[in-house]
């Protein structure tokens, strides 16, 4: 493999995409290693050979990406550089990020130069090569842990932050594509809420739902993007038994968040209730929506911005707590955007 330089230079060609949503719908993390530590000026002076780095920012995606290659608009407010103990914010400034696949045998992902604040620009470029790295040029179909080695290695790669006064090379160790987190957990079983009614509340921070017969709060978590023109969100239940989990949305949070006892739980979730689907949990767990499913926000029928919450309703036959054979996990609180 060969570090390249001039290969950053195609992201200048980049259009930039118009903004559909106030957040990130894929998130982009590159860690790596510094090799080269020349920086007299900036916010990492003083960073030394051998210290890790990691680069992390959200991009926004758009519905059925065409052609070989497609630049995505980078959310400023996403941005964040770590070299060693030093983490700095980005600048505010937008930027791109270009996305190849099979382009024409080429797979890659290139940024121009993404500004931070009281430092010089990080850049960085990675590329397969050949069409095996990716399978999309939708980025939130290529999600996965991604290293320069076989089966697939990259021949192309640059991570630097450069400017007057300073250059910094880093060596690539991996890049990560993932759905960002959403929501808002509320309405925890720890005795932060409402009392669980036999006195079984969960372990502080966990932000789970109250204990079930396993020991365990039930979790409620989203990832993806609560986006009406292009929903990518993914409710995702964890820490129940191995049985039926219905998923439900409301418009309220129930007593004002603080939720009431119901079951061997604290039901979270209020106003106007719409039942999702019913999944099986397997290792404890289940998501809505699977693939073939209806997406939330179309099951759910929300067709204007807003606010939502959602919890899991999970079936818990165990002779435990109340005389109730059902448990509830803590809620989430999303905001709908355009």
């Amino acid at each position: 493999m060969q570090r390249l330089l001039s290969a950053c230079a195609l992201a200048t060609t980049m259009i930039a995409l118009t903004n559909l949503s106030q957040a990130g719908d894929v998130r982009v993390i590159v860690q790596g290693t510094v090799y080269s530590a020349q920086a007299n000026s900036g916010a990492f002076v003083g960073t030394s050979t051998g210290a890790l780095a990691e680069l992390r920012f959200d991009v926004y995606t758009q519905p059925n990406p065409t052609g070989s290659q497609l630049s995505y608009s980078i959310d400023p407010a996403s941005v964040s550089m770590s070299i060693g103990s030093i983490t700095v914010a980005g600048s505010g400034a937008g930027g791109n990020c270009l996305f190849r696949n099979n382009d024409p045998a080429v797979d890659g992902i290139y940024t121009s130069a993404i500004g931070l604040a009281g430092a010089q620009p990080v850049a960085f470029s990675f590329s397969s090569c050949n069409s095996q790295l990716w399978s999309s040029l939708d980025m939130a179909q290529c999600l996965g842990n991604y290293t320069p080695t076989a089966p697939v290695p990259w021949c192309v790669y640059d991570f630097v932050v450069a400017g007057p006064g300073a250059y910094i090379g880093i060596d690539p160790t991996s890049l990560k594509l993932e759905l960002p987190t959403a929501g808002t957990a509320y309405c925890a079983g720890d005795g932060s809420a409402a009392a669980c009614p036999c006195g079984n509340a969960s372990a502080g921070g966990q932000l789970a739902g109250c204990l079930n017969s396993l020991g365990s709060g039930a979790t409620l978590r989203a990832l993806g993007s609560a986006r009406l023109s292009g929903d990518t969100l993914q409710l995702q239940g964890a820490g129940m038994p191995n049985s039926s989990a219905l998923y439900f949305q409301g418009t309220l949070q129930q007593s004002g968040g603080t939720g009431v006892a119901f079951g061997d739980g604290l039901r979270c979730v209020a106003g106007t209730v719409v039942r999702l689907g019913t999944k099986l949990n397997a290792a404890g767990s289940s998501q809505y929506p699977l693939a073939g499913d209806v997406p939330v926000a179309t099951r759910g029928g929300v067709t204007a911005p807003g606010t939502r919450t959602y919890q899991v309703w999970y079936r818990n036959s165990a002779l435990f707590c109340s005389a109730s054979t059902f448990n509830l996990s803590n809620g989430l609180e999303l905001v709908w955007v355009p």
